[in-house]
């Protein structure tokens, strides 16, 4: 059996989080790369500083809109179903679907949807081959850090290659750091 390459990448940071979600699904998108993009919400807007890309790259990022833990589940278990899977997983909104600053939140859940979100991705490292990317995002509350490290502190050290702390970091700082931990 062929060995594939998955990465997945913990995103932690709070005003920039948007810019670097959709500069990364350009760029692997320019890579001829399909990708999607995963949130709870359409974007009101591109955010900006962001070059439109031209329509031939655009066709390979699939904007999708699950509103809750069930429907991304959904999503995921199905995905052997679908024509055209992604080699990138964008995952916007981890902590909606994990209720990390809620008094429901269950680590159990949380560490659910990782485990499920990689073996989706073994999947696709079975169809596509390597380098198969996932990139998870939560944005960090300034009044929540404490809490919300030690809630992700089990599924990091289970789940993901490496985790940035963008927090303070400029984007292109933090597009740079997932590059060298997906190569």
């Amino acid at each position: 059996m062929a060995e594939h390459k998955i990465a997945s990448t913990l995103l932690v940071g709070n005003d920039n989080i948007d810019f670097v979600l959709f500069q990364f699904a350009i760029d692997r998108a320019k890579m001829g790369q399909r990708v999607w993009v995963i949130a709870i919400k359409p974007f009101n807007e591109v955010p900006e500083g962001i070059e439109q890309p031209c329509k031939d790259v655009l066709k390979l990022i699939t904007f999708i809109y699950l509103s809750d833990f069930v429907e991304l589940m959904q999503h995921f278990n199905s995905i052997h179903k679908w024509k055209h899977t992604p080699n990138v997983i964008i995952l916007k909104d981890f902590v909606h679907y994990c209720n990390l600053y809620d008094t429901k939140y269950d680590l159990r859940l949380a560490a659910f949807l990782s485990a499920s979100l990689i073996d989706c991705l073994n999947f696709l490292a079975q169809k596509h081959g390597p380098n198969v990317l996932l990139l998870v995002s939560c944005k960090q509350e300034e009044n929540n850090v404490i809490l919300l490290r030690n809630r992700l502190k089990v599924i990091l050290d289970m789940y993901f290659d490496g985790i940035i702390d963008g927090t303070g970091l400029k984007s292109v700082d933090i597009l740079q750091k997932i590059k060298t931990i997906c190569q």
